[in-house]
């Protein structure tokens, strides 16, 4: 027999906020569907709550000590508030609103949100051959916790999936069943996107690295190597910071010291010429320069190495 409720959670919260949700008995042409819904459901966690709320099939009851193990795959959106989440696959983690999650069958986890934030949870358990392929297609990413931001489609999703099946007439659970696949596509998309613009995001800070080094001895207008590169001057410093651990300008003066020292080392030029070959209008601002970031003047420097 399913069970279906609604449950307004606390006085604390706008007469709107509800709790709703939907636990289905299996029928005999789900399987042949491949794709079927079990279960779907939306909460808003109150801060200071017990959680799991106790309203939920025995089956599907678990403490944050003993964790769980369920026999579906399950698709988690916390759209507000903080948490954590830990499975036998993945180490305990932070969970951000705009983070998603998967469940897998019979694999051990267990999740709850911060006792200060509460959070906001949408979700759908599913199951079926198809289903099994779907989800394997995201296990290649080897990411259990998805970071994909507020999506108001995926939401919506969600949103229709629990309404469709408060009161389901013929053909909805297949409908719901095709929603869930349009939550999944949304989310694989989501990831793709990202992962190209990422690989984009890459190859320009590449781009950036290989033109510091070969003109190590000019002042670069970062603001416009930036733009010329096709990203604002703030991200290309974020991006660049991430990937290398330096600001752009930082990067450049290592490039300066490392040519320095070998120059001082390996080669017969006098420190002016150094200091000229450098790009440094005299050999007092070169050796000012070198001394603050070496320690040792470039005369002392050669003599003692």
């Amino acid at each position: 027999m399913s069970t279906a409720a609604q449950l307004t959670i606390s006085n604390d919260f706008d007469p709107g906020d509800t709790a709703s949700w939907r636990y289905l008995p299996l029928e005999s042409n789900d399987l042949e569907w491949g794709l079927y819904i079990m279960d779907c459901g939306y909460t808003l966690i109150p801060p200071n709550s017990d959680y799991p709320p106790n309203w939920h099939p025995s089956s599907y009851r678990f403490t944050w000590d003993r964790g769980r193990r369920i026999n579906e795959y399950q698709l988690v959106y916390i759209t507000k508030g903080k948490g954590a989440f830990e499975s036998e696959d993945t180490p305990l983690t932070d969970i951000n609103a705009g983070d998603l999650f998967f469940l897998y069958p019979g694999k051990w986890h267990r999740y709850r949100p911060g006792m200060q934030t509460g959070w906001e949870e949408h979700w759908v358990g599913f199951n079926g051959d198809y289903a099994e392929r779907l989800v394997a297609s995201f296990e290649k990413n080897g990411e259990t916790v998805l970071s994909i931001g507020i999506d108001p489609g995926l939401v919506n999703c969600f949103q229709r999936t629990v309404e469709l099946l408060k009161s389901p007439q013929p053909g909805d659970r297949q409908i719901a069943a095709a929603i869930t696949i349009q939550a999944l596509s949304i989310t694989r998309a989501k990831l793709l996107r990202s992962d190209k613009r990422s690989l984009m995001i890459s190859a320009k800070i590449e781009k950036a690295k290989h033109y510091l080094l070969e003109n190590y001895n000019r002042d670069i207008d970062l603001q416009l190597l930036a733009s010329e590169l096709g990203v604002s001057y703030s991200l290309f410093r974020k991006e660049f910071r991430k990937a290398t651990a330096s600001s752009p300008r930082k990067y450049q003066l290592i490039i300066r010291v490392n040519y320095a020292k070998d120059l001082l080392l390996h080669s017969p030029l006098s420190i002016s010429e150094i200091a000229d070959e450098l790009g440094f209008s005299c050999v007092y601002y070169f050796s000012k320069f070198f001394k603050q970031k070496t320690g040792k003047s470039p005369s002392g420097y050669r003599a003692n190495s």
